[in-house]
């Protein structure tokens, strides 16, 4: 069967793997923390890689507001990249988010009804 994607859907999903590639290519190259990751699909997708991608607006990172920080150390308006007044990603099909290599670091979930979290 094949599916059809709005451009802006395609785009968006382009991103995220570029992403994804990019936290791969900071593990086995770059940073070099995990040369001998295993290239197997399924175990990308689960996660079985040290390290994690939070982005904020996500689970882990649910305050947008700290998206303008993040703008303010990486300049993207540099790639044509800006944030709204609550945080909001422009164009849509941007990500911006931290890669951290501990062996220790898991995602996790902070509980937005709690106002003292944030």
């Amino acid at each position: 069967m094949h599916v059809i994607c709005p451009p802006g859907s395609r785009a968006l999903r382009l991103a995220e793997a570029a992403s994804e590639w990019l936290h791969r290519l900071a593990r086995v190259d770059l940073w070099g923390y995990s040369p001998a990751e295993p290239l197997d699909y399924r175990a990308i997708r689960r996660g079985e890689y040290r390290g994690i991608r939070p982005a904020v607006g996500y689970p882990s990172l649910p305050d947008q507001r700290l998206m303008h920080t993040l703008m303010r150390l990486l300049r993207p308006e540099q790639a044509g990249v800006s944030a709204t007044v609550n945080g909001t990603l422009s164009p849509s099909a941007s990500v911006a988010g931290f890669c951290l290599a501990s062996p220790r670091a898991r995602y996790f979930m902070v509980n937005p009804s709690v106002s003292s979290e944030f």
